[in-house]
């Protein structure tokens, strides 16, 4: 009449508790991506939506690349970085210079090829889950169909309590690729309205000229 034993069954539900924490940044990010009319506001969306999920994107450093493909500038950062040396506001992409950087964003912009880091001993980076330092970053093209070289580089920082499996990766390369989505359509926006200005501005010239014209 003695309890020798204890049954108790159980169901593991963190991939479930992970892919919907991952699906809500992702649509999050693709219900933006033809909100904003600039560059600016769509990587600074991009920030804070990335910021709401510490969990799966410790730190994040988006860099976009300048018309020439020369030089890529830090557009936006999601976590606090205790040096400026770990977020520089500008990367050289090509040249002897280009290749001594902590974040191979150089390579990965050339190749078009996502670039895993380790991070062991790097002291200053912002912490992961329950405050542990992250080990990982994965550093990725942000790439648009039709464009012959990616727009700019992601850094993002790897949760030091999962694995960077198949799954964690795929994630990754979602976020860069509505990044992507968000800046072209930005990019598009911001042509249009050039030319739009460009257009109004030939139409005052031209009402100008012809008023001067008919006065003469």
């Amino acid at each position: 009449g003695n309890v020798s034993g204890l049954f108790c069954p159980s169901t593991d539900v963190s991939p479930k508790v992970l892919n919907a924490r991952r699906l809500r940044t992702l649509s999050e990010l693709a219900g933006n991506a033809l909100v904003e009319k600039t560059t600016e506001a769509a990587c600074a969306i991009l920030a804070r939506t990335l910021a709401k999920n510490p969990d799966d994107v410790p730190f994040a450093l988006l860099y976009l690349a300048d018309a020439d493909g020369r030089c890529a500038r830090l557009e936006q950062t999601v976590g606090s970085f205790e040096s400026q040396e770990l977020k520089p506001a500008t990367i050289e992409l090509q040249g002897k210079t280009a290749s001594a950087q902590l974040w191979p964003i150089p390579e990965v912009f050339a190749s078009a090829h996502r670039r895993i880091v380790r991070l062991d001993g790097v002291d200053g980076l912002p912490p992961g889950l329950a405050d542990q330092p992250v080990s990982q970053a994965v550093v990725l093209p942000v790439t648009s169909r039709g464009e012959d070289r990616p727009l700019g580089v992601l850094v993002a920082g790897v949760n030091p309590c999962r694995k960077l499996d198949d799954d964690h990766l795929t994630f990754f390369e979602l976020i860069a690729g509505q990044a992507a989505t968000a800046i072209q359509n930005a990019k598009a926006a911001e042509e249009e309205k050039r030319r739009a200005d460009m257009l109004a501005e030939l139409d005052r010239a031209k009402t100008t000229f012809f008023s001067n014209v008919s006065h003469e």
